[in-house]
């Protein structure tokens, strides 16, 4: 598995996934990190051999820079639109996990190919967000990370076999 960071810039190759959803900022506290305490193991143990893009700096949380701001979400939209699958994971905590990009975000990749939607139950304000990917993807929320990485990985699968 090659895992890409935040503004690293590599060839996205053909079994590609881009992890969305809220990211820590500043100063908070590292287990909220979900992509690499939880998705990278659960990705590992299901032996995904693809790249995954990671939309924070490897060293730690994201700082944002006021003086070159527009660097970070034209990075993230160039590779959403470059990836094969968003998998976007919304465990909204309205304190610490807000997720205010994670719904633009949601927006953007609702109406694109490989788009795969989770959040766990109880999830707070993600009623709108469920009834965007029923729209226009005809599916249900995923309601564990893991049920969300295996189904981009099936996706990946078939389109392979496509």
């Amino acid at each position: 598995m090659q895992v890409v960071y935040a503004r690293d810039r590599p060839e996205v190759i053909s079994r590609s996934m881009m992890l969305l959803g809220p990211s820590p900022r500043g100063e908070t506290d590292p287990k909220w990190d979900w992509r690499r305490t939880e998705a990278l193991p659960i990705l590992e143990e299901l032996g995904f051999n693809g790249q995954v893009v990671i939309p924070l700096p490897e060293a730690g949380p994201f700082v944002e820079e006021e003086d070159n701001y527009d660097a970070q979400p034209e990075w993230e939209i160039d590779y959403i639109l470059k990836v094969n699958a968003k998998v976007m994971w919304m465990p909204r905590d309205l304190v610490v996990l807000p997720g205010f990009t994670s719904n633009v975000e949601l927006g953007l990749c609702a109406s694109l190919h490989g788009f795969v939607y989770g959040r766990p139950d109880g999830a707070p304000k993600t009623r709108y967000l469920d009834y965007v990917v029923r729209r226009f993807h005809k599916q249900r929320p995923h309601t564990t990370l893991r049920a969300t990485l295996q189904e981009a990985i099936s996706y990946l699968n078939r389109t392979r076999d496509d």
